[in-house]
């Protein structure tokens, strides 16, 4: 590829992506919720650009490769794990309040994603579909 196209690409997609990264806990006592700005390559994962968080503020979580689905799958947010008994998990979301379907590693972030991770109550009776989270049987699983 031609070196001005290289440049045109760089202009267009930008050579970082500013995203924000949310946390909202309205469930369990203490309450919290908090958005920060991520700063990463554009399309990194959003596993990636979790681990940058770790690195640039005191984020913290702990996840689980889940091999048949090539991706790790969020447990424990800020030490808040996922609970069989209570029914809890972290659900991973966009800025539209959209609940991905699969891990965090095969989700892309670009700039100006909002990434919000919102702990979950599982109201349904039956057993759910793999969302972007484990559901709490399923951390209990890898956790304990």
């Amino acid at each position: 590829m031609k070196a001005w196209c290289w440049a045109l690409l760089a202009v267009i997609v930008g050579t970082n992506a500013n995203v924000t990264l949310m946390v909202v806990n309205d469930i369990a006592k203490p309450t919290f919720s908090y958005a920060k700005n991520v700063t990463v390559a554009p399309g990194v994962s959003v596993y990636e650009m979790m681990l940058q968080a770790e690195r640039d503020f005191d984020f913290r979580f702990k996840a689980t490769y889940y091999e048949d689905q090539s991706s790790h799958y969020v447990c424990s947010v800020y030490g808040l794990d996922t609970s069989a008994e209570a029914k809890t998990y972290w659900g991973f979301e966009n800025g539209k309040q959209y609940q991905f379907d699969r891990g965090v590693d095969l989700i892309l972030v670009y700039e100006n994603d909002t990434i919000t991770f919102r702990y979950t109550k599982d109201e349904s009776t039956g057993p759910r579909p793999m969302q972007g989270s484990f559901t709490a049987d399923q951390c209990d699983k890898f956790m304990n």
